[in-house]
């Protein structure tokens, strides 16, 4: 009998070798030839089904781009600069595209690095006794116990990890020597990036995420486990549905850094968060709600009839607390507080000409609608006194 399916013909087997050791006596030699007979029979199945469990779109991408990364900084040919690591992932990529099962995937990826050419082997280099290390960030189990890699690319995988690069890498430069101890250079730039190219996309989703993964010191204390952050990105900017989208991804993924200093900057990614007009008010985030706290400017703020002191409660019939949330997904901040701070402000601005608030004056609620004006128009105000922050006192 042939059984088309690998899968079920393995499980034939296994059960008609049981069939086949029932007929005979239930001595210590059967038991122990029956147990051996079924290990063996389910070794071949989990390599079967190893080869034929399908694969996504979202996993293969998301373990290329750590492929990617750390074939950059530790295979001595890539991170000598020897090979434009930018065209070889453009290369690889199609036939990424194509692999439907995790073997094949393997596969695929086993050929690349065996293309990259031979990994000599180094002697490993001893730490220094007198230096402490910071080794928190310091994580290459993917490599070794990720279920979707063959045995045999975890191998090679290991083999690089222990030969690995020991020389100053071709894309970062960390001599001290510069203004900014730490620079990524040798990046080709693309000056006609086009966000409808995929392959642009994804490779300025892998530079970032990697750059993040060898690099960020802080990375260990994060709100998000790094990983979970490429895997729940990677669909928005493989195949987002406008500029927006993807935009908007790139800068979500930036902000999971958990950094007020740290954030992806695009002049269009502006229009998209807010806009450039303004209004001629600033506000307080207090208890969900937004508190209007200063006036940029006198005159325009009395066409809209504005005052301090006025608690903003709903943006565009959005309540602020959810608007904030909205918006803290796109504003750096080291903490909740700081990230919706700056989300308070950003919400406001927009493209519009108006937009409308509901409001809270002397225990009355209104609703009404509320000018814009370009930056320039605003000419704020400046403050008419200045409380001291402070004084000696004679003693």
């Amino acid at each position: 009998m042939f059984l088309r399916d690998p899968v079920i013909q393995c499980g034939f087997l296994v059960l008609n070798s049981v069939s086949f050791i029932k007929k005979f006596p239930k001595t210590k030699q059967t038991k122990t030839y029956m147990k051996k007979t079924t290990v063996f029979f389910l070794l071949v199945l989990s390599q079967i089904t190893f080869g034929q469990a399908k694969i996504t779109e979202t996993e293969k991408l998301a373990a290329t781009c750590k492929f990617w990364g750390f074939l950059k900084y530790y295979h001595p040919v890539v991170a000598e600069g020897k090979t434009n690591w930018d065209e070889q992932l453009f290369k690889v990529l199609p036939k990424i595209e194509n692999a439907s099962t995790k073997e094949e995937y393997s596969l695929v990826i086993e050929k690349w690095i065996d293309e990259l050419g031979e990994v000599p082997v180094k002697k490993p280099l001893a730490d220094d006794p007198k230096r402490d290390y910071f080794n928190k960030n310091l994580n290459l189990e993917w490599t070794q116990k990720d279920k979707l890699f063959s045995k045999s690319l975890s191998k090679k995988l290991k083999f690089i990890t222990e030969n690995r690069f020991q020389g100053t890498n071709h894309y970062v430069n960390r001599d001290g020597k510069e203004t900014v101890p730490l620079q990524f250079v040798n990046e080709p730039e693309y000056a006609e990036f086009e966000w409808t190219n995929k392959n642009l996309r994804l490779l300025a989703l892998f530079r970032f995420w990697n750059y993040v993964e060898y690099f960020f010191p802080y990375k260990y204390v994060m709100d998000q486990n790094w990983d979970e952050a490429l895997v729940e990105i990677v669909p928005q900017v493989a195949n987002p549905k406008s500029e927006k989208e993807f935009l908007l991804a790139m800068r979500e993924i930036s902000i999971k850094l958990n950094d007020s200093h740290a954030a992806t900057n695009n002049m269009d990614m502006f229009k998209y968060l807010g806009g450039e007009k303004y209004p001629a008010f600033s506000t307080r985030f207090v208890d969900n709600k937004s508190v209007i706290v200063s006036l940029a400017n006198d005159s325009l703020s009395k066409i809209d009839d504005l005052k301090i002191g006025d608690i903003i409660t709903k943006l565009d019939g959005v309540s602020i607390k959810e608007k904030v949330e909205e918006f803290s997904k796109y504003s750096q901040g080291s903490n909740k507080p700081a990230a919706a701070l700056n989300a308070n402000f950003v919400m406001f601005t927009g493209n519009d000409d108006e937009f409308e608030i509901e409001f809270i004056r002397d225990n009355v609620t209104s609703v009404k609608k509320v000018r814009r004006y370009p930056n320039e128009k605003i000419k704020r105000t400046p403050p008419k006194s200045i409380t001291k922050k402070w004084e000696i006192l004679d003693q």
